[in-house]
């Protein structure tokens, strides 16, 4: 009732300053809810469209209020899945219900939003709570959230680390602590924990052979060097597995490896690919097909061969990992290696289930496969 009528109130102050005052009203009321304890930290919102019929409003207006509270710190906006109230704030949570937590490198990424969708999924389905704990690809916000874990009052948690090597101390003080997790789409050697991530070599296969398939045989593959944390060793060995195959020796030169891009601070990643599959671009003598590592990469390479008249699949074939809406929207659409996302996310709730009845059960690696899906950016060489 009472939020019924502060929206009728900032109604009635004229169209632009009743507009602006009308998300602030849902804003103030949302904010007393989170505050009170009324949402318990881990709790999901409502959608937005239920929220837009909640306080007859319309769905843009409710979007800027949750991003006003989202600003303040009151709740994490994980795109295409929902808003949650932080594992921060300062409401309790009931303490006969399981909570866990989802420790995320960042949440914009196509990926790790379904990742979180398939652990939402999940974690509604056992009536379990879940805190979202982002990052922002920063090792340092990282770190600290990784030692707060156990102090959350959370049972376990999901973990999607940075692709920096400085956490792994702390990913080994919360084994030796007995604090029960799951990594996802990264592995640690000699760090035996519970493990899900995709099949990369499979992944670096499929691509290489379907080039193969339509009679490339200069096949680059740009590539990067991250540390121990990177899939990219995987996907190269699969590169060079269907190279091998198909009686074409793998060559260094082929590999174009970008050292440590996850080190270098931008907005904009994709353009420090840009800049280094350039020069193997102009060059006369350029390969016919070229596999991109990760999305980035794939974004960059796309955009230089716009820039230099390159046509795909025409002048150039291209196929790369990560399935993003820009990917698909590129002109033409890109062949994609494609990560089982929303299963990844779900098989990690599974072993973390399995962890918390049985805290002594053996550590599990869980493989997934990958999906090679066939767009319009690979043609025939000289065609």
């Amino acid at each position: 009732m009472a939020q019924s009528q502060q929206v009728k109130r900032a109604a009635r102050l004229g169209m632009t300053g009743g507009r602006r005052l009308l998300y602030r009203s849902i804003a103030d009321s949302l904010r007393r809810d989170l505050t009170s304890g009324k949402l318990v930290a881990g709790a999901k919102l409502p959608p937005v469209r239920s929220l837009a019929r909640q306080f007859k409003v319309s769905v843009i207006t409710i979007s800027k209020a949750l991003r006003a509270l989202e600003r303040e710190g009151h709740l994490t906006c994980i795109p295409a899945v929902g808003a949650f109230v932080p594992a921060m704030s300062t409401t309790s949570v009931a303490v006969s219900q399981i909570t866990i937590a989802f420790a995320t490198v960042e949440l914009e990424a196509t990926l790790t939003g379904r990742i979180a969708a398939g652990i939402e999924e999940s974690c509604r389905q056992r009536d379990w709570l879940l805190q979202i704990h982002n990052a922002q690809a920063d090792p340092q916000t990282e770190a600290e959230t990784l030692s707060r874990l156990p102090k959350t009052g959370t049972s376990g948690a999901i973990i999607l680390p940075v692709r920096d090597e400085p956490n792994i101390e702390a990913l080994f003080w919360l084994k030796f602590n007995r604090f029960p997790y799951v990594l996802v789409d990264r592995r640690i050697p000699g760090l035996r924990v519970n493990v899900v991530e995709s099949n990369h070599e499979q992944g670096g296969y499929l691509a290489t052979r379907h080039l193969l398939e339509h009679g490339h045989r200069r096949v680059l593959m740009l590539t990067s060097r991250s540390g121990i944390f990177s899939s990219a060793d995987d996907r190269v060995r699969g590169y060079e597995r269907a190279l091998t195959e198909a009686g074409i020796g793998p060559r260094p030169e082929w590999l174009i490896a970008f050292e440590h891009p996850h080190t270098v601070v931008t907005t904009h990643p994709w353009r420090l690919w840009y800049d280094r599959v350039m020069p193997t671009l102009k060059d006369l003598d350029r390969p016919t097909a070229i596999l991109a590592v990760n999305a980035s990469a794939g974004r960059g390479l796309l955009e230089a061969c716009w820039d230099l008249d390159l046509r795909v699949p025409y002048d150039i074939s291209v196929v790369s990992f990560g399935d993003t809406e820009f990917m698909e929207g590129y002109h033409p659409p890109v062949t994609v290696v494609a990560q089982r996302g929303h299963q990844i996310g779900q098989a990690a709730v599974e072993l973390l289930e399995r962890q918390l009845n049985d805290p002594e059960s053996e550590p599990r690696h869980v493989l997934l496969d990958v999906d090679l899906i066939e767009r319009h950016s690979i043609g025939r060489p000289g065609a």
